[in-house]
């Protein structure tokens, strides 16, 4: 979807990508990033003297939401 910066990602250190605002679709379910907002993800260090291939995904879950009911 064409919405915010696509979730593009920039890379902020060796170890610190920064993911910035969009909506991913799958399925049929979203997850979005607000617009203006953005998300680092930290990376571990790799073992020294060995290239690393790097790959950021997106986890979601379902959850349930229950609708509350007012009482008067």
């Amino acid at each position: 979807m064409m919405i915010g910066q696509q979730c593009e990602s920039q890379v902020i250190s060796n170890n610190k990508v920064r993911v910035k605002d969009g909506v991913i679709v799958v399925g049929g379910h979203f997850a979005r990033i607000p617009y203006g907002d953005y998300i680092d993800c930290e990376i571990v260090n790799g073992q020294s003297g060995r290239n690393r291939n790097d790959i950021i995904i997106a986890n979601s879950s379902l959850r349930e939401q229950v609708a509350s009911t007012p009482t008067h």
